[in-house]
């Protein structure tokens, strides 16, 4: 059940959200256990966002997960994720931060995990 939001000072073509959330389904099983099935992305592009006194593009990637989640899996999905988004919206790697919320209650279909 992860969550993968990504908020952006650049503008998010419908193309651009295809070619992110087909990357993302592959890159999603990084992470311990998870997987495509369960993902679910939002967009939020062109927000007023201001990084390092700036605001040059920049991105933060917030990962939402059922569970937990090790420390290796955390550091690979944010290699995937952070080029990712540096190919596809063109922002330097080090304009992008990765956040990850880990949660022991996940509500799906009127019950909780």
């Amino acid at each position: 059940m992860p969550n993968v939001q990504i908020h952006t000072n650049r503008l998010i073509s419908k193309e651009k959200e295809l070619a992110i959330k087909e990357q993302l389904g592959k890159a999603i099983i990084c992470l311990d256990g998870k997987s495509e099935k369960w993902l679910m992305i939002q967009f939020s592009s062109e927000q007023e966002m201001w990084f390092r006194g700036i605001d040059e593009p920049c991105a933060y990637i917030c990962v939402n997960i059922y569970g937990k989640g090790s420390a290796g899996s955390y550091q690979e999905f944010t290699k995937s994720v952070t080029a990712l988004i540096a190919q596809e919206l063109k922002i330097n790697r080090d304009r992008i931060y990765v956040g990850y919320y880990e949660t022991e209650y996940w509500g799906w279909n009127g019950a909780n995990f």
